[in-house]
This record gives structure tokens, C-alpha cells and sequence, in this order.
């Protein structure tokens, strides 16, 4: 999705869809740092959390890796709301 980013940034525009899609370039667009662009910067974060993940993953014991896996997707909630009361759990 690079030329979203190029867009973004006026490098670029796009019009249409699919085969009646047009991409002309910006012949005066100047001299821009990437990271002005928030799609750039957010990929940058995404690419640095997998890179933190992918670490994780490939050092962790089977121990470890089975802990991750096997507890509930939700974290445990302390405290439910009934009728607007709030109430505790234990």
C-alpha cells in the first residue's frame, strides 16, 4: 500500500477503481521525509511490534509458548455492572 502513502504525502494522485483506476504523478511535488506521512510512521510501529513479537516467539520455551496459548483471549474482569450497580466478582 506504498502508493497510499505517496498519496498521503502529494507525491502522486489517485482516481477510479480497478481498470479505470489513473495514478498520475505530481511533477512539482518537492522533497518530503517519509515519516510525515502517518501511514509510514504507523507501519513503522506495526513492523517494530512484530519485530518484538516475532524475538519473543522464537526464544521462548515450550513452557512459555503453551502459557501464552492457553489462557482465555479476555483478561479476567474484577468488577461486572448490573442495572447500573457495580458489583464484584469475588
Amino acid at each position: 500500500m506504498l502508493h497510499l502513502t505517496f498519496a498521503e504525502l502529494g507525491f502522486i494522485s489517485i482516481e477510479g477503481f480497478d481498470q479505470t483506476r489513473t495514478i498520475s504523478v505530481n511533477s512539482q511535488a518537492s522533497h518530503m521525509d517519509l515519516l510525515e506521512s502517518a501511514r509510514y510512521a504507523e507501519g513503522l510501529k506495526a513492523h517494530a511490534e512484530f519485530e518484538s513479537f516475532a524475538q519473543w516467539v522464537l526464544s521462548a520455551s515450550p513452557d512459555e509458548l503453551a502459557d501464552a496459548i492457553t489462557k482465555p483471549i479476555v483478561p479476567e474482569i474484577g468488577s461486572t455492572f448490573d442495572g447500573g450497580r457495580e458489583s464484584s466478582d469475588e
